[in-house]
């Protein structure tokens, strides 16, 4: 398959990690992953042995992302709230949100945060209760369990 993973800053954060391994993990298994970041945070490239090892590819963006053509990947998906928001305005296949917590809890519900949660079908969640919470307040949606997003096994060249 060939992914693309669309996310905001690389921080040296928990989150971050997580996507690292998934797209060190498919990139073994066979598949091309891309990621797309819209840039580093100082202390992050600086310090993050991970994303800096070159065994994963990095597209840094900035503000433009549209400049990138994703018509050709099998599925694109959005990490976080803001990759969800650039997700949500490009074209593509397939589309999916790895979504790790409940937005509108964090930051209030809000017509924009609604807009972006009821434009994704598809989530990649590690959560029973989180997926139950975002059907509960945007309806049917495709929600598939796996661990932190990614269930390797499932993912097969």
């Amino acid at each position: 398959m060939k992914i693309a993973f669309v996310s905001n800053l690389v921080e040296p954060t928990g989150g971050d990690n997580i996507l690292y391994h998934h797209a060190l993990g498919l990139t073994k298994l066979g598949h091309q992953v891309d990621s797309y970041f819209s840039a580093f945070m100082n202390s992050s490239q600086e310090h993050n042995e991970d994303w800096n090892s070159g065994q994963v590819n990095i597209n840094l963006y900035g503000d433009k992302l549209s400049q990138y053509d994703f018509t050709d990947y099998d599925v694109v998906v959005a990490n976080g709230l803001h990759g969800a928001a650039q997700v949500k305005r490009i074209d593509a296949k397939s589309k999916a949100w790895f979504c790790q917590n409940f937005d509108p809890y964090i930051f209030g519900k809000t017509q924009e945060i609604d807009e972006i949660y009821e434009d994704f079908d598809t989530y990649l969640t590690y959560s029973h209760d989180l997926g139950k919470i975002i059907q509960h307040y945007y309806g049917h949606k495709d929600i598939v369990y796996c661990n932190n997003g990614i269930d390797y096994k499932a993912f097969k060249p």
